[in-house]
Parts: C-alpha cells; sequence; structure tokens
C-alpha cells in the first residue's frame, strides 16, 4: 500500500489540485546568486517597481504552502495576466496557460500543442523541442492539452538557463512556424509509396490517439462529457477524434492559433528565486509589448442544466476474443454548474470523503460485488466541473441498481450527514499535503498550473491551489449542503454504459482499410501522383539535415561544463546498532520525520515474494489488532502523514550487481505524533485481520489498478521484462512489479472468489515467516530529535528470532528469456531491445543513450515513424532502447539493428550540451527528506560524496572515442520485447523465445 494521503484517493485528473506535493532539492547545478527581489526576507515589491517595467499589480496574497507571496500582474500593452510566486526556491518554474476553446474533435488543440514547440521565428527548425530537452540544463520540459486550455511548463535549476527556455517558450506560443511537413508530421499525412501502394494514414498524434482510444475508462470519460455538455464545445475531444483528426487542414490549425494563442488570452506563471525584475523588463521589451490586448481571457459559456437525468448506452471496440461479460465500465456524472470559489474547498473534501473505503458510498458499492473495482474522477478543465462515480469490470445489466447504490449513499451523506472521525481524517489528509509540501519536485509548477487552471475554467485562481488551508475552515454541514446540492438535487446527470463489444476493434479497423481502400479508388491519377509526390517530398524533408534546428538548439545551450556550480552538501548521518537492528539517522531540516523500516525477505520462495507483496499491499486498508477498518484509517490520518507498505529488491551496492528482496515500510509523521505513530504501524504490520469479505474486494481492486496500470502503461512492463532478462539482478524487481506479479494478482482474483481462506492462509503464513530479525535496518530523516533516536524500538521489538545466514543475493529467480512477445488489448504497439553493460562504461553509456535519443531514436521511430515516444535509457547495468504506442514495431526493431553503425560526428563541442543536460539529470531535485533518504541508502551501500563527485568528472571528462566505442558496442539482438495485439503479432517476422497472451487474463 502507497497511502501518501490523497494518492489513495480521487483518480488521475484531480492530482494536481489536492496539491499533496513531494519532493524538492538540496543537490542542485546552479548558477552564482544574482540580486534577489524576493520577500522570502520580508521584503515587499512595490507596485511602482512592477509598473516600471510595464505591469500592473492588480493583488498579492500569502500561499503557505510555499513559504511565499502570490502577485498577480496584469501586462498594461498587452493585457497578459503574470502570476508571480516568490519565495526561496532555486527550482524555477515557468508556464504558459491559454484558454482553448475546443472547436471541433478535430485535434486542432492537441496538434497545435505538438508544432508550437517543433519550431517558432526565433527558433526555427524541424524540431527545436528534443534538441532542447535534451541538451539543455532543465528539470522538466513539457506541453500538454486538457479539455478547455494547453499549458506549456518548464523548471530548471539554473537562472541563466530559465532566462533563454523562457525566451523559446514564447517564441513557441506565440509566433510558431507552423510549417506545413510539420503539420504532416505531427498530425496526420496520406502516405503512398508508388500507385501500387495501398494509402495509408500516419501522424504522430493520430497514432497516439490510437492508442488513447484503446483504453475503455478514457472513452467513458469522454462520453460522459460530451453528454454532460452536448450543446457547448466541451463536448468536443481536445485531443482528437482518430475518425475526424484527417478532416482538419493546417490552415485550420493558423486560422486557430491567430484566434487564441495571444498575449491577452494567456496566463503567463513565474515561479521561484530569481532576479524577477530583470526578468520582468526581458518578458515586456523583448516579447509583450509587442502585442496590443485582442481578447480578455476566453470564458467558454455554460451548458444548460438538463431538467432531468439521462442515462446514454455505447459500445466500445474490443477484440473478438475479449471476454465481455463483466468487463463494462459503468458511471455516473454530474455537472456542478454555479459552484462558487468559496464552496470549492468543501468540493473537495466531499470528494475525498466520497472516496474514502470508509464512507457510506464505498462501503455500499464494496457490499453489491457489482464490479471489480469503483473510484471517483472528477476534472476542473470542463468549465462546469465534471464529477463521476465510476464502477470498472461489471456487467451492463447491473446499471441501474449501481445508479440506485450511487443515489442513496449521496443521500445519506446529504441529509443524515457525516461520521465526525471520518470528516476529520480527510480533513487531516489535507493537512498533510502542507506538511509535505517540500518533498515534491514540481510544486511550483503544480501550483501555477492550478492557479491558471482554476481562472480559466471557473474563475478563482486560489480555490484549487490553496486548497490545502482552506479545507480547514470547513464544516460538516458545508459539506452536506455542497452535496445536497450539487448531487442530490441536481438532474443535470448522466449514467454512462461502456459495453465492450468483441470483435468491434477488428471490423472497426477493417472499416478503416476499406475507407482509405476505397478513397483511393475514388482519386484521379493525378491526385494519386500527388500524394506519391508528397510522400516522397514528405520523406526527404524529414532526412534532410536540419542545419537551422541545430542553430536554434546551439542557442539555447548557454551554459559549459566549465561555468557549472555543482552543489554536493556534505551528508550529516549517525549510525548505531542496537538490539540486532541497525539505525542510521540522515539530518534533514524539517517539521516531519521520515521513517523507512528494512527487513530482509531472502528466506521467502518467489511464490511467497508475492504474498508477501499481496500483504504489504493490504495492510491499512482493514482492521488491525482491536480496531475496526474505519479506526486504522481515522489513526493514520491523524497520526500517519504518509505510508508506503512494500516488497522490493534491495541493491547491496551502486552498481546494481546483486540484490534481495526486502520488506519496505516507510512513513511521515510530525514529530509530536511520532511515538504514537510508530506503534499504531506497528499494529498495523503486526496485527492486520484478515477478514474474508474484505479480502475479496481488496484483491478485486489490486486487479482492476494492475489491469488499468497494463492498458496505461504497458511501456513500463515491457522494460522491467527487458531488464531482467538482461541483467540477474533485475530480475527480482520485474518478479515483484511486473508481469509475474500482473500474472500473480489475476491468480489471487480467481481463487479468492472461489476459497478466500486459502489465500489469507498463504498470506498469514508468509507474514509469520517474514517478521524476523533477518537483518532489520531504520533509517531516518529529519532533525536531531529525541522521536529520532528512538525510531524503530517499538517497531522491532516485536520481531521473531531469526538464525539462519544473512542472504544478500537473491538467486531463486531465473531470468524470463531474453526475446519475449506478449500480446495484449491495444490498437499500437510498444517494443524494447536491451543489453547488458559493463559498470565501468557507465557514464559513457549514459551520454551515448542520450545522443542516441536526440539524434537516431527520436528522428527514426517518431518523427519518420509516427510513434509516440521513442528513448533509450541506461540504468547502470544494462542499456535499453523503446518505443512507445508504435505504429509499426517490426520497423523500430529494425531500426534497434543498425543504432551500433549510426554515423554521428561527435565532437567535443557536439559532446558539451549532453554533458550539461546528464549534469541536470543526476542532480535533479529529489525532495527533502528523500534527498536524506538516499544520503543513507547511498552510505550503506559505501557510495560516498566523493565517489558521487568522481561520477560527475567522469562524465565531464568522457571523450568523443569512448562515446563511439560504446555506440559501436551496442547489439540489439541480445533482448528484445514486444507488447502487441494479436494481429499485429502475427505479422512480426522475428523469432520469439517466449509468447504470453495477457489479451484475456482474469476472464
Amino acid at each position: 500500500m502507497i497511502r501518501f494521503k490523497s494518492v489513495r484517493t480521487v483518480a488521475a485528473t484531480l492530482m494536481m489540485f489536492f496539491l499533496v506535493f513531494f519532493v524538492f532539492v538540496s543537490c542542485s547545478t546552479a548558477s552564482a546568486k544574482k540580486p534577489s527581489t524576493l520577500n522570502q526576507s520580508g521584503k515587499h515589491i512595490s507596485s511602482s517597481t512592477f509598473s516600471q517595467h510595464g505591469f500592473r499589480l492588480v493583488e498579492q496574497k500569502q500561499i503557505e504552502m510555499v513559504s511565499g507571496t502570490a502577485y498577480i500582474l496584469e501586462h498594461i500593452k498587452s493585457g497578459a495576466q503574470v502570476y508571480y510566486i516568490a519565495n526561496d526556491d532555486e527550482h524555477l518554474g515557468f508556464s504558459i496557460s491559454l484558454s482553448t476553446p475546443p472547436e471541433l474533435d478535430n485535434g486542432a488543440n492537441h496538434i497545435l500543442e505538438h508544432m508550437t514547440l517543433a519550431s517558432t521565428r526565433s527558433y526555427p527548425g524541424k524540431e527545436v523541442f528534443f534538441g532542447a530537452s535534451n541538451t539543455t540544463l532543465n528539470t522538466y520540459m513539457n506541453a500538454s492539452t486538457s479539455a478547455t486550455y494547453i499549458q506549456f511548463p518548464f523548471s530548471t535549476t539554473d537562472e541563466r538557463q530559465y532566462r533563454q527556455l523562457a525566451d523559446y517558450y514564447m517564441s513557441a506560443v506565440y509566433e510558431p512556424t507552423l510549417d506545413d511537413y510539420i503539420f504532416m508530421r505531427e498530425g496526420f499525412r496520406y502516405e503512398m509509396a508508388t500507385k501500387n501502394s495501398p494509402l495509408t494514414i500516419n501522424g504522430i498524434v493520430y497514432n497516439e490517439m490510437k492508442g488513447a482510444n484503446s483504453n475503455i475508462l478514457r472513452h467513458a470519460n469522454v462520453v460522459m462529457r460530451e453528454s454532460l455538455f452536448p450543446d457547448t464545445v466541451v463536448k468536443n475531444d481536445s485531443a482528437g477524434k482518430v475518425e475526424n483528426i484527417p478532416t482538419l487542414t493546417a490552415d485550420d490549425l493558423r486560422e486557430y492559433h491567430k484566434t487564441y494563442f495571444v498575449p491577452s488570452n494567456s496566463i503567463i506563471g513565474i515561479y521561484g528565486e530569481l532576479d524577477v525584475v530583470s526578468f520582468l523588463d526581458f518578458l515586456d521589451k523583448q516579447w509583450l509589448s509587442k502585442y496590443e490586448k485582442s481578447i480578455s481571457l476566453v470564458k467558454i459559456p455554460e451548458q444548460k442544466p438538463f431538467s432531468k437525468p439521462k442515462s446514454v448506452y455505447r459500445t466500445f471496440p474490443a477484440p473478438s476474443n475479449y471476454d465481455s461479460d463483466i468487463k463494462a465500465v459503468i458511471s455516473k456524472g454530474y455537472a456542478l454548474t454555479g459552484i462558487s470559489d468559496k464552496e470549492i474547498p468543501a468540493l473537495l473534501l466531499l470528494i475525498n470523503i466520497l472516496n474514502n473505503n470508509n464512507s457510506p458510498l464505498m462501503k455500499e458499492l464494496d457490499k453489491s460485488n457489482l464490479a471489480d473495482s469503483y473510484f471517483l474522477n472528477v476534472s476542473m478543465a470542463t468549465r462546469q466541473p465534471q464529477f463521476e462515480i465510476i464502477a470498472q469490470n461489471i456487467s451492463p445489466q447491473k446499471a441501474s441498481t449501481f445508479e440506485h447504490i450511487v443515489v442513496s449513499a449521496l443521500k445519506k451523506v446529504a441529509f443524515e450527514g457525516i461520521d465526525p472521525d471520518l470528516f476529520a481524517s480527510v480533513k487531516a489528509d489535507f493537512y498533510a499535503g502542507a506538511v509535505l509540501a517540500r518533498e515534491n519536485t514540481r510544486i511550483g509548477l503544480d501550483i501555477l498550473g492550478s492557479m491558471a487552471i482554476g481562472e480559466i475554467t471557473i474563475g478563482s485562481k486560489y480555490a484549487i491551489a490553496t486548497s490545502n488551508y482552506d479545507v480547514q475552515n470547513v464544516s460538516i454541514q458545508n459539506v452536506s449542503k455542497v452535496a445536497e446540492r450539487f448531487l442530490v438535487n441536481n438532474n443535470h446527470s448522466v449514467l454512462v454504459i461502456i459495453d465492450p463489444k468483441p470483435g468491434l476493434g477488428e471490423e472497426q479497423e477493417k472499416a478503416e482499410q476499406d475507407r482509405l481502400a476505397k478513397l483511393k479508388s475514388s482519386l484521379s491519377e493525378s491526385q494519386i501522383n500527388a500524394i506519391i509526390s508528397q510522400t516522397a517530398a514528405f520523406n526527404a524533408w524529414l532526412k534532410s539535415k536540419d542545419e537551422k534546428g541545430q542553430e536554434s538548439i546551439k542557442k539555447l545551450q548557454v551554459l559549459t561544463p566549465e561555468n557549472l556550480n555543482i552543489k554536493l552538501p556534505q551528508p550529516n548521518i549517525k549510525e548505531e546498532t542496537w538490539n540486532n537492528v541497525r539505525h542510521i539517522h540522515s539530518y534533514a531540516n524539517g517539521p516531519a520525520l521520515r521513517t523507512t523500516f528494512y527487513l530482509n525477505l531472502s528466506e521467502l520462495t518467489p511464490e511467497e515474494l508475492h504474498y508477501a507483496s499481496l500483504y504489504m499491499t493490504l495492510t491499512g486498508e482493514l482492521p488491525a489488532g482491536t480496531m475496526t477498518e474505519e479506526q486504522v484509517d481515522f489513526q493514520l490520518s491523524m497520526l500517519v502523514l504518509g505510508l508506503s507498505t512494500t516488497v522490493e529488491p534491495f541493491y547491496t551496492s551502486y552498481e546494481r550487481k546483486y540484490s534481495y528482496p526486502v520488506m519496505n515500510l516507510s512513513w511521515y509523521t510530525e514529530l509530536k505524533n511520532a511515538k504514537k505513530a510508530e506503534e499504531l504501524v506497528s499494529t498495523i504490520l503486526y496485527d492486520t485481520i484478515l477478514d474474508p469479505v474484505r479480502i475479496k474486494v481488496l484483491i478485486s481492486m489490486e486487479k482492476a489498478r494492475i489491469d488499468r496500470s497494463l492498458q496505461s502503461n504497458a511501456a513500463f512492463y515491457a522494460l522491467s521484462r527487458a531488464g531482467a532478462a538482461c541483467a540477474k539482478s533485475y530480475a527480482l524487481y520485474d518478479h515483484l512489479y511486473g508481469i509475474p506479479y500482473y500474472l500473480f494478482v489475476q491468480k489471487a482474483y480467481r481463487e479468492v472468489s472461489k476459497n478466500p481462506s486459502t489465500i489469507i492462509e498463504k498470506m498469514l503464513k508468509v507474514r509469520d515467516k517474514m517478521l524476523v530479525s533477518n537483518a532489520p535496518i531504520i533509517i531516518t530523516a529529519g532533525t536531531k530529535s529525541e522521536p529520532a533516536s528512538n525510531a524503530g524500538k517499538t517497531l522491532t521489538k516485536q520481531l521473531g528470532e531469526y538464525t539462519g545466514d544473512i542472504c544478500t543475493n537473491y538467486t531463486k529467480i531465473a531470468q524470463p528469456p531474453k526475446k519475449g512477445a506478449f500480446i495484449i488489448k491495444d490498437s499500437v504497439s510498444y517494443t524494447v531491445s536491451a543489453q547488458s553493460i559493463p559498470f565501468e562504461k557507465l557514464q559513457a553509456f549514459l551520454l551515448a543513450s542520450d545522443i542516441l535519443t536526440n539524434e537516431y531514436y527520436i528522428p527514426k521511430i517518431r518523427l519518420e515513424g509516427g510513434a509516440y515516444g521513442a528513448s533509450s535509457n541506461t540504468d547502470r547495468v544494462y542499456f535499453s532502447a523503446y518505443s512507445s504506442r508504435d505504429p509499426n514495431p517490426m520497423r523500430s526493431l529494425e531500426i534497434y539493428k543498425k543504432a551500433n553503425n549510426v554515423k554521428l560526428d561527435i565532437t567535443k563541442d557536439f559532446l558539451a550540451p549532453y554533458v550539461i543536460a546528464r549534469y541536470g539529470i543526476t542532480t535533479a531535485p529529489i525532495g527533502l527528506y528523500s534527498e536524506a533518504f538516499i544520503n543513507a541508502i547511498n552510505y550503506i551501500r559505501n557510495y560516498s560524496i566523493e565517489d558521487r563527485k568522481a561520477a560527475f568528472e567522469k562524465i565531464k571528462n568522457t571523450t568523443t572515442t569512448e562515446i563511439e566505442s560504446v555506440i559501436k558496442e551496442i547489439n540489439s539482438s541480445e533482448c528484445y520485447i514486444v507488447f502487441t495485439n494479436e494481429s499485429t503479432y502475427k505479422t512480426l517476422n522475428i523469432q520469439f523465445d517466449e509468447v504470453i497472451n495477457l489479451a484475456n487474463e482474469g476472464k
């Protein structure tokens, strides 16, 4: 179980808004300090200071979560809004957010998001973004399209790099070149090599959406949005529907950009400790003063509320061998019309309360056994917030029963009130998010993003961004009133039923092929010749040298290895031993204490490790000791800021040559609660009660979770499998997190449905075998304090005796075959090619993988081939190249084979920006307590600060000859893994050592 408060709650779309953040920086790459105008020393920035540089100060507000001040500015000439959050954070953030109504389903918003960063007037080229991302000192660069807005964020730890990247982003948003060929590459294009070739369609966004639309949960969400907002543009899919993307033209995009991509329809975000006066002067003189105010920030009209609830039934394309009996998704959704900014905190509390396992809603749904799992989803991107209660893997015939349970439970919350302990528990979750705010690597971007989204969608920049504090003033009565007004007495509601239809997937694929064939037959000879010529010209353009792009990327490379200022603070670590327990304390100056408890599990068999993982996943969700499940939940919220319970590999050295399984029990708490928190965690670990009814529900939820994981992130499973096949020490990782665990959970789901006592008996047996004094380690991260000194003493005194040998190299798991195919339910594919590497060449391979990603894999697989993702990675002992949402896996596998013969002019000047980027990767923020924890882990592995400095120097001093040498060593035939659908698998002209069909697991 991972319970970092809101992580257990509302599904993906609202994760940003709950602001339960982690991770900050103490090891960073930064420039020499410039004079700062920030208020961290109590300084105030006057309105006259802003006005001198073209800005009007609209308002200012304290943002307690990051100990900062938000200055809300308006650029006087252009009308652009600027949100500046001033604090002492050296991890600088920048963003541009635009209100972008999706006028049609043709993907214009999504394709524009891709195209803008590819080439601009100031930074022209064929594809500048990936070169910039891979060769500058940034910690995050991206862009994203949502239902009604597009955001362009980046972050860096260097102020010099910050300004240059901001210049590039401003140019990308306001003056992209929007070339025809870039439109064809990023959006779609028709292709024919010869007049006898079939007419095909390709394009990065087109292929991305083919993959995305294979996800039944996404399909359900889209149908819900269409059904709730049928009379406004919100009904349109801003990402694009595959069948409508080919109706878009480049001229359509240019017209859309001209209308909406203007400063007066923008919110520019600035975050962190920088010379803001100089930066605002740059924004004013270099950019914003060139523009007049054209339109105000676009507000999409609201959908008129319904007079009565509606019901919508849709089929979903599934393969012909798909077991559809209980695979439907049913969702009860509401449009929350008229909600005010003052009601948002109560709404967020209500959503978290409803999603809690102990809420009336979840209790009744769990008791019904209608579905494998239930979860809530809320989107603030739809003008009127869209709220859904979703059942996954359910019979379509159970729709009315599901709806009745939902409506009855909502009435109970509204009219009978909320259990005070449950209310206090959820409110404490928000408080925990504030305490752990600086455990978040992207807190600056998250707050800037949530402020902009709040303003664009509901007209409130603070309602979401400051919710962790604002909910503390909400009463139970406030929450019940929100439930009554926006859910119980709300007829603007839809019941959506998404029913998989076996064979429809093949029917639609054939229909697309027939459409293309019919289109070709309707073309004149001159039209066919035009497509052939266009295909040839486009391919020639793709393969041509991008000299303009290279010059543009060089403009962004403002740093050199020589002018980096690397800060590596010496860890403050103390070790002591008591009762066979090794206790390591790593100093971190914060208000909380992080404690981690490790136990060596090498005595467990591979199967027992899976049962141990399952047990740890369920802890915290069940009764324990004398406490009911509700009491466990309440006490965790009151005493523990975050809890993680896993079984994982522990690598004995930095080289990751050997590993062994450990139980990892980690939690955060405030110092004042440390003793009681440990007593609670100890009870949960040793005395969780495995109730048969509840176990069935929780294992169903775990199955639904990993089903979603495979569906949305098959690339992870492919990479995990490849790593295990190449490196013996990674076989344990794959066993615990990859396909072996996926198959184990499917088996456990089937078994628990028939005989839960068997599963319970095995878990109890493993628990007894697990909780013995086998090399126990306690790691604490925080200030030096009595709670830190005493941490682990309550927890470890209950351990059973262990008299066996201490094993630090677990060899009970065989490596999987090196050439594997996995059949999945998806319309696109995922491929990996991998090989083991010698550790002494790690730094050379790290740089080589960065170079190959930028110079070879992205151009060949993404830009030419149309795959959504293409990259390579080096992970201590193995190298991998991989593709995701790939329309042509066989082509990608062939490209991997040619990597060792790629012709690159690798000079010292060519290598320097990759060295800079690698510094950025290796010194990226990892969190206040997380940094201290990693220092302790490195201490255990005898990997010192001096070793880290030596590794940096080795990267810096890697020669061009070394890079060329390791590239020649790449051997794509050693290991390859493919995740694909059955029809594509049959076309692969390649040998596999194993083929595993995952398409109908769990039926």
